[in-house]
């Protein structure tokens, strides 16, 4: 999950800005929360080149 995630952020899927949850994500992936969750954490450790931002949690308020 953490490539589809990640493909999808450099292909334009989502965009600079866009608030991505959980939920959101495996809903339009189709799978648990789980992976996804797993894999937001890792883009949190990494930069993508190109992309310029860091991939930053978003929280409920």
């Amino acid at each position: 999950m953490f490539y589809v995630v990640k493909n999808a952020i450099i292909e334009g899927v989502f965009l600079p800005g866009d608030r991505l949850t959980e939920d959101d994500i495996a809903q339009q992936f189709n799978c648990s929360r789980t992976p996804v969750r797993e894999a937001l954490r890792k883009l949190e450790q990494e930069t993508i080149q190109g992309y310029g931002q860091k991939i930053l949690p978003y929280h409920y308020p």
